[in-house]
């Protein structure tokens, strides 16, 4: 076997790479479905290790989430503008400040409505823009610090002949 040019190696690099990652998205979504399938109920949760035992992180199946979010922003942008302007900010657009929004969040949250400082009169959340929303569980992956190198080692020959270099933890 001939000795490759540093561009030849570096394509090679490169498409081997680029290989991967599509085979690893292809397999990447086939485990999510796999997992939703048998993680099924929030707070479910799963350690994995290689089968030399390094350990490499785990999987959990986190809670239902419900709160207050800005589901509109152009109508609560428009509801500061009539009732908070000083609470809007410029950058290359003008858009409320976000410290602004999760105080309307956090008020909403307490009382179930907001009131207009200067009027004081009432509003609902809508009236702003803002929804009540319960989130779908959903799986969070955790990898352990070392499990990207453990993984690279059991790539074996693979990873030296795509040059995948060793991951510091």
């Amino acid at each position: 076997m001939t000795e490759l040019t540093p561009r030849e190696r570096a394509a090679q690099r490169l498409l081997g790479i680029a290989a991967l990652e599509k085979l690893l998205a292809v397999e990447k979504a086939a485990a999510r479905a796999e997992a939703q399938e048998v993680f099924t109920r929030p707070g479910q949760r799963e350690v994995a290790e290689l089968p030399d035992g390094t350990p490499m992180g785990n999987v959990r199946l986190d809670k239902t989430k419900q709160g207050w979010q800005v589901k509109d922003p152009d109508r609560l942008l428009a509801w500061v503008y009539d009732h908070a302007e000083d609470q809007l900010m410029t950058v290359t657009e003008v858009k409320v400040a976000p410290s602004y929004a999760d105080a309307l969040l956090r008020i909403v949250e307490e009382h179930g409505y907001v009131t207009d400082g200067h009027t004081g009169e009432d509003f609902q959340p809508e009236a702003l823009g803002l929804a009540y929303v319960t989130s779908e569980p959903r799986l969070v992956v955790t990898a352990d610090k070392g499990a990207p190198e453990a993984v690279r080692r059991a790539l074996g020959p693979l990873a030296g002949q795509l040059g995948i270099r060793e991951v510091e933890a």
